[in-house]
C-alpha cells in the first residue's frame, strides 16, 4: 500500500501556526511531510534566523521528520512536487499573484487541496475553488456565508467543501491556564489584560498623528510640514498613547496585569513597551501558538479593526474587545462580502465592538468582571461559526487524506 506523501506551502512564517496541528497529526500516522518555503525565500520570510521555518524552529512532536526545501518561483515548485513525488499538495492562499497560471501544472502532478486559514477567504475567486480538489472549511455557516457572497455558484465547488474545523484550535487540548501562567511568571493572584497592539504603519494619519508620544511636537511638524487638517486631529484626538496609559491605568484598579502582544511588523511606538506588565513580540515557537496561550491565561482581551484575535478569544471562552479604530482622513470602503461589520466580531453578550474614542468612557463603568460571556450565546456562536470545536479537525484533515487515496 502506497502512503500519501504531504506537501505544505508555506508562504511566510506565521502560516505555521496553523499548519503544525496537521503536520504533527500527519507524522503521527508515520506520513512523509514536506515543507515547501517560498516562493523567493530571501523576501518572503524573515532575515531574523530565529523566525524562519528552520527544523530548530518548529518546536513541535516529530519536527525532526519533517523535509523542508525552498523554492524560488513556481517553475521550481512543480518540479519539487514532482521529483519528491507529492501525492497531495496544501496551501492557505491559491491567489493569482502567488500562482500565476501554474496550479493546472500542479494538478496533473498531485491532488491539491485548500485550507480556510482566516475569515476572508471570501476574497477567493469561486475560480480558484473550481481547480482544487478539496476545500476545508471552519464550519457550514462559513460555506453559506460564501455562497451568499456568490449566489451563482456552480455545485460542483460546494460538493469540495468539507466541513472540518480549525485545525488552530486543536493546540486547545495542549494548553493550560495554569501552566501558561507558570511558563511566563505570571502572578497567580493577578487577573490579565490582554492587549493584541494596532499596526501603526496602515496610513499617513495613523503613523503621523495618531501613535506620536508627544502631541505637541507631532502637530508642530505637521504645521511645519503643511499638513494643516491633520494637525487639527493630531491636538484634538485620543490617540494610541492616551489609550494604552489609560487601560494601564484601569487595569490597576482591577488589580490585573497588562500584557501586549504584538508583531515585529507593527513597529510600536517605545511607550508601549514601557506601559505594559508584560510584552511579547512574534516568537518562534509557532508549536503551541503563543498568542492562543496568552488568550487561554486571560480574563479579556482589547484587539484593534477586527482582528480575528477576538474570534480565537470565543473559541478559548474569554470576553473580548473589538476596538475600531476610525481614520477620520479616509473614505471607508465598503464591500458586499458579508463578512466584515457581520456578527463575528459584535455577538450579543460574546464579544462587543466599540470605537476608539469610546473605548476609555466604556471601560470606566465597568470591571473586568462585567465582560463575562454568556455560556448559552456562545454555544450559539460556536455551533454557527467554529463548530466542531473538539480538537479534531487535523484528525479528520488527515482521515480525509488517507481514506481517499
Amino acid at each position: 500500500m502506497n502512503f500519501p506523501i504531504l506537501g505544505f506551502r508555506v508562504g511566510k512564517s506565521s502560516e505555521m501556526k496553523l499548519l503544525s496541528p496537521i503536520i504533527i497529526e500527519a507524522i503521527s500516522r508515520q506520513l512523509k511531510i514536506f515543507l515547501l518555503c517560498g516562493p523567493n525565500p530571501e523576501k518572503s520570510f524573515p532575515k531574523n534566523i530565529s523566525q524562519r521555518p528552520i527544523k530548530t524552529n518548529l518546536s513541535f512532536p516529530g519536527q525532526d521528520k519533517v523535509h523542508i526545501v525552498y523554492y524560488q518561483n513556481n517553475n521550481h515548485l512543480v518540479n519539487l512536487l514532482k521529483n519528491n513525488k507529492i501525492s497531495d499538495f496544501f496551501s492557505l492562499s491559491f491567489t493569482e499573484k502567488v500562482f500565476e497560471h501554474y496550479l493546472k501544472k500542479i494538478k496533473k502532478i498531485c491532488k491539491v487541496h485548500y485550507l480556510q486559514a482566516t475569515f476572508d477567504y471570501l476574497e477567493t475567486d469561486p475560480s480558484v475553488f473550481k481547480q482544487v480538489d478539496r476545500s476545508y472549511m471552519y464550519s457550514q455557516e462559513m460555506i453559506n456565508i460564501y455562497k451568499k457572497a456568490y449566489p451563482q455558484l456552480d455545485s460542483n465547488i460546494l460538493n469540495k467543501f468539507t466541513v472540518v474545523g480549525n485545525p488552530l484550535y486543536d493546540t486547545f487540548s495542549n494548553i493550560n491556564k495554569k501552566n501558561i501562567f507558570k511558563k511566563f511568571n505570571f502572578p497567580a493572584n493577578k487577573k490579565i489584560v490582554l492587549l493584541m497592539s494596532a499596526n501603526m504603519h496602515t496610513s499617513f494619519w495613523m503613523h503621523y498623528v495618531f501613535s506620536p508620544s508627544n502631541k505637541i511636537k507631532a502637530t508642530i511638524r505637521l504645521i511645519t510640514k503643511g499638513n494643516i487638517k491633520q494637525a487639527l486631529y493630531s491636538i484634538t484626538e485620543k490617540n494610541y498613547k492616551y489609550l494604552v496609559t489609560n487601560i494601564k491605568k484601569w487595569c490597576l484598579k482591577n488589580n490585573a496585569l497588562l500584557i501586549v502582544k504584538t508583531k515585529s511588523k507593527h513597529k510600536d511606538p517605545s511607550y508601549v513597551k514601557e506601559i505594559a506588565d508584560f510584552f511579547f513580540d512574534d516568537s518562534s515557537a509557532w508549536y503551541p501558538f503563543i498568542t492562543l496561550e496568552l488568550i487561554v491565561a486571560s480574563d479579556l482581551i482589547i484587539c484593534f479593526n477586527y482582528s480575528t484575535s477576538s474570534i480565537d478569544a470565543v473559541a478559548a471562552n474569554c470576553p473580548a474587545l473589538q476596538v475600531t479604530i476610525k481614520d477620520p482622513t479616509q473614505e471607508i470602503k465598503f464591500t458586499d462580502l458579508p463578512v466584515i461589520n457581520s456578527r463575528l466580531y459584535d455577538y450579543h453578550n460574546v464579544n462587543t465592538i466599540v470605537n476608539h474614542r469610546h473605548l476609555i468612557k466604556l471601560l470606566a463603568n465597568k470591571k473586568i468582571s462585567d465582560f463575562a460571556i454568556d455560556k448559552k450565546s456562545r454555544h450559539e456562536f460556536i455551533s454557527k461559526y467554529l463548530k466542531p470545536l473538539d480538537c479534531k479537525s487535523s484528525h479528520r484533515i488527515i482521515d480525509f487524506i488517507t481514506k481517499n487515496m
